[in-house]
């Protein structure tokens, strides 16, 4: 198998597929694909860093492979404008067949029937093939076609001079936008009910661990920075990870800052919070700074993060960030759950900001443990610091609550 026939292959390969190949077959794709480390790997390990590997590709191919996205495009355009010629002619008829001419008015059978040519341009967008993961396109690659097809209509409607079909046609168009609209509605609903239901099933499968090792390996970490050698960054980062509950793109950040709070012996003042969008985004523009629980003495996590930034550990992008370190700290991880014999499938670098979220919210003393993992993980506080008592983003904190159960 050639090295790019290994990349193709682990960046689609699924757990199930992996767990299939005995060790000897993973360690192969393992050392085509330069990993390092894999050797010592038991076979979970090795589906850990491979699935690691193949989740670095896939965002290395959407964040940097032009050609590819530019030869999608090209792909399928030709296709895309026979199927808007065709949804053009479909359009217009269905308008012809419901429209009286002795008032001028469209029958209200245009409704149906403009709603399923809704429904056909959604459906024909999601089976044309693409380069995800799912062998189809992305969501902003189907809206900006959608685009496509409408403005397209638009443009044949605009060009009717005179047509006394016109009139007729703008309003169906309104009628075709709403439909849209409304298809998108759903499929987000769909989606977002779909991972409420993923939640709740992985509550019921929770994984015990006893989170006393980590916190003691990660305050002997960070305690003894002075005699670390550069290569064990990897350490320095996942002890933040757990003791701060940051992000892996946060902890690299060149933007991140972490401040003993002058108000509480026990927390940070953390600036740097990623994946905010809409009024979350416009919060933290506003509020750059919010205290967070730190599981170890502050002044450690602070010089960590210092320790981080003098090695050269820290980007000023957090994509960057990411596919930059992300491959080795999952290798890393997979080293330390085989070394500290942690059972659980999930035990990744994102474990280690679950594992924080309870161990803080029991030491904490708070009756509402959804909230003040929203809080304290950022994705709620712009909504509680507004009085709000409902959190727009309640289902991401609710995710940190699904797969581990601390036992102490």
């Amino acid at each position: 198998m050639t090295k790019t026939a290994t990349a193709e292959t682990i960046a689609t390969a699924t757990a199930a597929e992996l767990e299939a190949h005995t060790v000897a077959e993973l360690k192969q794709m393992a050392s085509e694909a330069g990993l390092s480390g894999y050797s010592r790997l038991r076979k979970a390990g090795l589906v850990a860093a491979l699935l690691a590997e193949g989740e670095r590709l896939q965002q290395l191919a959407q964040a940097l492979n032009a050609d590819k996205a530019a030869a999608e495009v090209k792909a399928v355009s030709e296709d895309l404008g026979e199927f808007t010629v065709g949804f053009i002619r479909r359009f217009k008829s269905a308008v012809e067949r419901n429209l009286d001419l002795a008032t001028g008015e469209t029958k209200q059978a245009i409704y149906p029937e403009i709603s399923g040519l809704a429904t056909n341009l959604v459906s024909y967008l999601d089976s044309m093939p693409g380069y995800q993961a799912h062998g189809g396109l992305a969501d902003t690659t189907k809206l900006r076609y959608r685009s496509e097809v409408t403005e397209s209509l638009k443009n044949a409607i605009e060009a009717e001079q005179g047509s006394f079909l016109k009139p007729a046609l703008e309003s169906a168009v309104a009628i075709l936008d709403a439909a849209l609209g409304q298809a998108l509605a759903d499929k987000y609903q769909a989606k977002k009910t779909g991972y409420r239901q993923s939640i709740a099933e992985r509550k019921e499968e929770k994984t015990e661990i006893d989170p006393a090792p980590l916190l003691t390996l990660a305050e002997n970490i960070l305690v003894n920075l002075e005699t670390l050698k550069k290569s064990q960054w990897r350490l320095v980062s996942i002890a933040l990870a757990l003791v701060t509950g940051r992000r892996m793109a946060e902890i690299h950040n060149e933007a991140t800052r972490f401040e003993v709070a002058s108000t509480n012996p026990d927390a940070l003042n953390f600036t740097g919070q990623l994946k905010a969008k809409g009024a979350a985004a416009d919060y933290y523009e506003e509020n750059p700074s919010y205290e967070i629980p730190c599981l170890v003495y502050p002044a450690l996590a602070v010089a960590g993060h210092d320790w981080l930034k003098e090695h050269g550990k820290l980007c000023a992008d957090a994509k960057k960030a990411h596919n930059r370190f992300s491959r080795y700290l999952s290798e890393a991880m997979a080293i330390l759950q085989d070394e500290l014999g942690i059972e659980g499938e999930k035990f990744n670098y994102k474990a280690l900001r679950a594992i924080y979220g309870q161990v803080a919210f029991m030491r904490s003393g708070a009756s509402d443990e959804a909230a003040y993992l929203a809080k304290i993980l950022g994705h709620g506080r712009g909504d509680l610091a507004m009085g709000g008592k409902r959190i727009t983003d309640f289902l991401t904190p609710q995710s940190y609550n699904s797969d581990w159960k601390i036992k102490i």
